[in-house]
């Protein structure tokens, strides 16, 4: 009986320590509380007097990352061909716009050129969606690209970015004077924003504000 209950004991004490371990290791995976849901509007910092992005792109959960609802919608609109969906994302700028009324003191908006033939471009389109919103012109082909490059997300330092991106754009019209707003799909690094950025402010515009529909959390060495 002394042996039995030993040995009975040992075991009780052997699965407690399994347990603890096993919860210890499944806590430590889980993501902190800030990753688990998306967050909104941000800021965006950069050279632009004003930035800002609708969410992130997706987030991360005890099961791997997952898109947000902007995500969805932009991997729809861009990869699958659902372009009315280009009013509904105009809808979320406009919002935006209503809380940050001086992102609507601009006097046009300016794509950024897609690194990808598509059959449509879908940040021009959006483009157009909000311009026609707003009552702004769209300043189609005033950015161009220089050279080709390759996509920022297979990139993987910043300095790769950089480099990716420098001396890409040039400015084909006149935008002295003007406030501009650089609308864009995503926001990873930030390089490609800055060049278009630079590009204008040296092309002699007023003023550059910058406004993505998602952002990644940019995680990237140097």
């Amino acid at each position: 009986m002394g042996l039995k209950r030993i040995l009975k004991e040992s075991f009780a004490r052997l699965g407690a320590s399994v347990r603890s371990a096993l919860q210890r290791l499944f806590s430590s995976s889980l993501p902190s509380s800030d990753d688990l849901t998306p967050s909104g509007p941000q800021l965006l910092r950069g050279p632009w007097e004003e930035g800002w992005t609708l969410d992130l792109h997706s987030y991360r959960t005890a099961l791997g990352w997952q898109l947000t609802e902007l995500g969805q919608l932009t991997r729809k609109y861009k990869y699958r061909g659902r372009i009315e969906i280009a009013d509904r994302l105009a809808d979320r700028i406009i919002g935006l716009m209503e809380q940050h009324p001086t992102l609507k003191t601009i006097d046009g908006i300016v794509t950024v050129p897609s690194s990808v033939q598509r059959l449509y471009d879908p940040v021009s389109l959006l483009g157009q969606v909000l311009a026609r919103r707003l009552g702004v012109p769209l300043l189609t082909g005033i950015l161009q690209k220089t050279r080709r490059t390759e996509r920022q997300k297979d990139m993987h330092t910043r300095t790769q970015k950089r480099a990716n991106i420098a001396g890409a754009f040039a400015v084909t019209g006149d935008v002295r004077g003007k406030s501009l707003l650089v609308l864009d799909d995503l926001y990873d690094s930030g390089e490609t924003l800055k060049e278009v950025t630079r590009v204008l402010q040296r092309a002699g515009a007023r003023s550059v504000k910058v406004l993505t529909l998602t952002r990644t959390r940019y995680a990237h060495p140097r």
